[in-house]
């Protein structure tokens, strides 16, 4: 994901001086102003009998095009944490050279979610956590403040492989072009109550590479996938105010 920052202009046209603040506030409410568009799903208890809630990665971060590959994540929930399966087809290069947890594998290929409480209706998701896993079964978590809700200032808060607690695997099937991955994430990571809350935003992404002698990640050499696409150029993930919604039934 890249972290692109704002360049404002506050010249004088001869008749309004236009500040970061203000410009803040109007892109804010611009992205606010179609909400009721953003995805929403319905996640029921993995122990329950019903199938496992299922959604796609169709359309790219920038909301330019439909991704070009193939993605579907199914998702259910237990008391410990919340289970996701991704399956991505449509591959080519099963490529990230970053086989450490923790390591800058964003910028090959991976799959990902950001998830945080719901919080309060209207209010910018501030606070989440972004976890990733490679086609290597690498792995990649971290605490991101973005303050403004579009990567500006962001800052991540890495947590110590091997005490997220997330249970992870990947299989790789060659023959198919496809890769699954399996995570578990406690709610003890991403929880910030006493009681386990029902609302969540969250968004799911993937990066496909298109190219492998690039050494790392653009829009030139990657496409990047989003369940809930943010709308920005050059692709941006962290964009809060187009986090979707989930709901544990």
């Amino acid at each position: 994901q890249m972290c692109i920052r704002d360049r404002v202009s506050t010249q004088s046209t001869g008749r309004t001086v236009m500040t970061m603040p203000f410009l803040l506030l109007l892109f804010v409410a611009a992205l606010f102003a179609d909400a009721s568009a953003l995805p929403h799903v319905d996640v029921p208890a993995c122990e329950s009998n019903a199938a496992p809630a299922r959604v796609t990665i169709a359309e790219q971060a920038d909301a330019r095009a439909a991704f070009p590959a193939e993605t579907g994540v199914e998702l259910c929930w237990s008391k410990q944490g919340l289970e996701l399966e991704y399956v991505a087809a449509g591959e080519k290069l099963f490529l990230n050279r970053y086989d450490k947890c923790n390591t800058d594998m964003w910028n090959n290929e991976v799959v990902e979610i950001f998830i945080a409480p719901a919080g309060k209706p209207g209010q910018i998701v501030t606070r989440y956590t972004e976890v990733e896993c490679s086609p290597h079964d690498a792995i990649y978590v971290s605490r991101i403040h973005n303050p403004y809700g579009n990567g500006t200032d962001k800052s991540n808060e890495m947590v110590p492989c091997g005490t997220s607690g997330i249970r992870h695997f990947v299989e790789l099937h060659r023959e198919e072009e496809l890769w699954k991955t399996h995570i578990s994430i406690p709610w003890s990571l991403v929880s910030t109550g006493p009681k386990l809350e029902t609302e969540w935003r969250i968004n799911l992404f993937r990066v496909l590479m298109l190219n492998s002698t690039a050494d790392i990640c653009d829009d030139l050499q990657c496409r990047y996938g989003a369940w809930s696409p943010t709308g920005v150029y050059p692709s941006n993930y962290h964009v809060s105010t187009k986090l979707g919604s989930m709901r544990l039934v």
